[in-house]
């Protein structure tokens, strides 16, 4: 997408010198050259800045390193299309090194907006705010802005084109609502104007209530309109100038116009060049209708575009054209029309203008700034998607497989194939860093959960590696991101709570009380069976907010006699303790059996004694509480 935006942005910059050359030279030219050369030129113009910046890439020799004049330009926010954290990936490599926090806003795909805070190792506070068309970055309280250009483009690309339709609905919604019957006259008129003017199909005529101007409009199906008030004389001019703009399909030649200033609408310069190949567009339409003719016809037409300056119709759709104008377009038409010097076509000029404006396209090149790498210890780092199978902090290595986007979000396919994939070994930093994932959030991963939970996954799990590119660890791996929650066996010894997220149990009867005058808890940990191999107890952090109910706390102070639960289940995110809870015998998991009248042991059928079964064969006796008994 940045690379069209840079064609797009070297076609209208290498445009935009054409058309202020023009521009320069048109007064000039115009008095020995008939209107006939900007005319055909604004439209190669148009075509070049609407078709360029799509065929740029596939012409020869048009790279941007081809350019004349070479133009830096700053280097937009690069397109964040991936979901949820994908497009934080960039800014996470910044603060991976570091520890971080960060939020998603929102989970569209191809515009997600999150946040991102960190402090780097000189206690500089860096926050970043990225938006669907801006991002806001903060370093120590400055902040700035940058924008997402290729986005903000489409958007106003987006807008133009919405307001050319919605310009035309309107237009031809007015024609159906104030159609008024046509002047006696007028189709047999336009009719022996065609045929003088051998125009083959003829367009349609309307008559329009509260248009003041005659104009021409439609595409496919062209029509004229014509103003509720307009004189007999006045008719047949306005009749053979818009049927003069019909031959020169000058409809087809306002769409080319349009659409090259709704793609270049940043563009002041092609807002310029449209309303000036209007003028020139008029005055060409002027000069054919009005070649041979003598200095009263020419006269009768200036009488008849003057009658109407009063009444422009601002409300004609863009894609029109106009019998008059403006008192300054008119007014410089009506001087056109009056000279009467011999002037030449001009056909060498317009072959030099077409020569200029084909090579505006590859004469500005538009080239990114490149960036300041960002660097951690004088390092750039670049984020590798992964699988990871196994991390040697001893022998300081990562085992893991190459993960691209599409396998990222496509975790089942990518399982699948994984066994055919091919792994690779990368060395680990001095001062590695290793996070996991729990309810959307980073924490760092200690070393005995970081084994412990890459043993339980058996396979691996998906992550994120933070690859050095320059520097003297080139190559390495300075920090890892699993995309899954830490696991700790809790029945084992030497456990380490940092960075832990995820549930600890506690035995009810001591296994968990709250220490006084200390926000902390001491746990002697168990997994949720109550199992536990040494009894060793660890101290945990409480937090403020930490969620424990009434029925709890006795318990947990020492201070109830009461029947105590069977576990306490401790919730733990980022090694702090954040909710208590007692795990209670469950009285539903008590089955009661339906009972049947008939067998009741009031039923004396029913009775051991009058049970064969219960003596034997030989029918003996049941056996006395002493166990004596007969056999």
């Amino acid at each position: 997408m940045l690379d069209n935006l840079s064609a797009l942005m070297s076609v209208t910059l290498g445009g935009s010198v054409c058309i202020l050359l023009f521009l320069a030279a048109g007064p000039l030219l115009s008095r020995h050259f008939t209107p006939r050369w900007r005319y055909c030129a604004w439209g190669v113009l148009a075509a070049v800045l609407l078709l360029f910046p799509v065929l740029r890439p596939l012409l020869p020799g048009t790279g941007e390193r081809s350019a004349l004049l070479q133009i830096p330009v700053p280097q937009a926010v690069e397109e964040r299309t991936a979901p949820e954290y994908d497009g934080m990936a960039a800014d996470e490599a910044d603060a991976l090194p570091y520890g971080y926090q960060g939020t998603m806003v929102g989970g569209f795909r191809g515009d997600t907006t999150y946040e991102v805070w960190y402090t780097d190792d000189e206690q500089v506070e860096h926050h970043l705010y990225d938006f669907k068309l801006f991002r806001l970055e903060g370093i120590s309280g400055s902040w700035s802005i940058l924008f997402r250009w290729e986005r903000i483009w489409a958007a106003g690309l987006a807008v133009s084109l919405f307001l050319l339709v919605a310009e035309c609905l309107r237009m031809w919604g007015r024609v159906r609502r104030r159609k008024l019957p046509l002047i006696h006259g007028s189709v047999e008129k336009m009719s022996e104007l065609c045929a003088q003017e051998k125009v083959e199909r003829l367009p349609r005529l309307f008559r329009v209530s509260g248009l003041k101007s005659p104009c021409l409009v439609g595409i496919v199906r062209p029509a004229i309109l014509l103003p509720r008030e307009l004189p007999a004389e006045a008719l047949s001019w306005a009749l053979a100038h818009e049927l003069t703009h019909l031959k020169h399909r000058d409809t087809w030649y306002m769409l080319l116009m349009t659409l090259a200033r709704c793609v270049h609408w940043f563009n002041p310069l092609v807002w310029l060049m449209v309303r000036t190949a209007r003028r020139d567009m008029e005055l060409c339409c002027d000069y054919d209708l009005l070649n041979g003719q003598g200095e009263e016809a020419r006269r009768a037409y200036g009488r008849a575009i003057l009658d109407q300056i009063a009444g422009r119709d601002r409300g004609c759709s863009g894609l029109t054209t106009g019998f008059s104008g403006s008192k300054r377009e008119v007014f410089a038409r009506f001087r056109a029309m009056m000279d009467t010097a011999p002037k030449r076509k001009g056909r060498v000029v317009l072959v030099l203008a077409g020569a200029a404006v084909l090579l505006s396209g590859s004469l500005v090149g538009c080239q990114r700034l490149e960036e300041e790498p960002k660097t951690g210890a004088s390092e750039a780092f670049t984020v590798q998607y992964a699988w990871v199978e196994n991390i040697d902090r001893d022998n300081r290595s990562v085992t893991y497989i190459p993960m691209t986007l599409e396998q990222w979000e496509d975790r089942e396919g990518f399982w699948a194939q994984m066994g055919g994939l091919e792994r690779e070994t990368a060395s680990l930093t001095e001062d590695v860093s290793l996070y996991h994932t729990y309810n959307g959030n980073r924490y760092p991963l200690n070393p005995t959960a970081q084994v412990y939970t890459l043993d339980m996954s058996q396979a691996g799990l998906p992550g994120q590696l933070v690859l050095v590119e320059t520097g003297e660890d080139a190559g390495a791996v300075s920090g890892i991101w699993l995309d899954a929650q830490s696991r700790l066996d809790l029945t084992a010894a030497g456990l380490d709570f940092t960075g832990y997220c995820g549930e600890v149990y506690a035995a009810g009867m001591g296994g968990a009380m709250l220490l006084h005058g200390v926000a902390g808890i001491s746990v002697d940990p168990c997994n949720e069976l109550g199992q536990d191999s040494d009894h060793t107890r660890y101290t945990l952090p409480l937090a403020e907010d930490a969620q424990i109910s009434a029925t709890d706390m006795p318990f947990l102070t020492g201070l109830s006699s009461a029947l105590y639960p069977d576990l306490f289940q401790l919730t733990v995110v980022n090694g702090e303790v954040t909710a208590i809870e007692g795990v209670w015998p469950e009285a539903e998991n008590t089955v009661t059996l339906p009972i049947d009248p008939e067998e009741t042991p009031s039923n004396p059928e029913n009775m051991p004694e009058h049970d064969p079964d219960f003596y034997g064969e030989n029918g003996a006796q049941p056996l006395e509480p002493d166990g004596s008994g007969a056999a």
